[in-house]
């Protein structure tokens, strides 16, 4: 089973590929900066399982990079995807300077973010052919989105 750790940070070692911007300086983790290269380095149809956590609300382009997740993903194939959920009382309860919302983004720390609620989540992901299969919150006062889907 071939899995694929999209955005893997410094300390998740899940996956037989890991992809980041940085390799943090370690072995296994191909340096590709989601915002700047397209397409994702890898063929059409040989991944059975990608985990995208707390990543997508840092791309330029999002639904480029869910597109990219379907033609990478097997038939049957899952994609695990997480993000913040803006409508959690952790977001809410933020300070106002941290959540600053200019249309559909809002700035954190000097970074451009998107924000996804679970409709607007679920509706990129459907559009581009995945099959929704659950979605929970969890996290400190529920703070993420997780969703799983199948293509």
């Amino acid at each position: 089973m071939r899995t694929l750790n999209l955005a893997c940070g410094q300390i998740d070692k899940w996956g037989t590929d890991r992809l980041d911007r940085e390799d943090y300086g370690q072995e296994g983790i191909t340096i590709f900066d989601l915002n700047l290269q397209k397409p994702l380095p890898y063929g059409n149809d040989i991944f059975d399982e990608i985990r995208f956590w707390h990543t997508i609300q840092h791309l330029q382009y999002p639904q480029e990079t869910l597109r990219e997740c379907y033609r990478i993903l097997k038939l049957g194939g899952i994609l695990d995807i997480t993000t913040i959920n803006p409508a959690s009382i952790y977001w809410v309860l933020r300070p106002m300077k941290e959540r600053s919302v200019r249309g559909k983004q809002y700035h954190n720390n000097g970074k451009v973010l998107s924000i996804f609620n679970t409709e607007m989540l679920t509706e990129r992901l459907t559009l581009e052919g995945f099959k929704v299969l659950d979605v929970e919150y969890w996290g400190r006062l529920n703070s993420s989105i997780k969703i799983r889907c199948r293509k």
